[in-house]
C-alpha cells in the first residue's frame, strides 16, 4: 500500500511497516515530548523514538503488522 493509505491506517491506531524491515519493525503514530517538556503527536519507532521518513514516504511496499 501507499504511505498515504498507510497512515489512514495509523491514525486508527494500527502499527505499518515497510516490506524491507525487520520483523519486529515498525511504526506508527505516538507522542514525544521536546525539550521543554510539552508533547506532540509524532511517527514514532516501536522504541518511542521519532523516525524522518523522507524517502520511505515515496515507496508502495507499506503493510499493516499483525
Amino acid at each position: 500500500m501507499t504511505f498515504e493509505k498507510a497512515l489512514k491506517v495509523m491514525g486508527g491506531g494500527k502499527r505499518v511497516k515497510r516490506k524491507e524491515w525487520g520483523e519486529n519493525t515498525y511504526i506508527k503514530i505516538g507522542y514525544v515530548k521536546d525539550r521543554l517538556n510539552r508533547e506532540r503527536e509524532a511517527i514514532i519507532t516501536q522504541f518511542g523514538n521519532e523516525i524522518n521518513l523522507n524517502k520511505a514516504i515515496l515507496e508502495v511496499d507499506w503493510r499493516v503488522v499483525k
